[in-house]
């Protein structure tokens, strides 16, 4: 039979190597503007396969 301070100390270790888990806040979706969807048009159709820099690039210019 297990002491009761054993039993909690078999808890508290069993609660403590959980991992935590923290909410995450669901990211808004948002349309793009013309503007964008032509300078993607105009990447995709200059270079049908665009590097992940590339990709990248447009993103932080196009503030995606």
């Amino acid at each position: 039979m297990l002491s009761t301070s054993s039993l909690m100390s078999r808890t508290l270790a069993a609660s403590s190597s959980k991992p935590t888990h923290t909410p995450q806040i669901p990211l808004t979706r948002r349309r793009l503007q013309p503007e964008q969807i032509q300078a993607l048009q105009t990447l995709y159709e200059l270079k049908s396969h665009p590097s992940k820099e590339e990709r990248a690039a447009l993103a932080r210019e196009l503030n995606l």
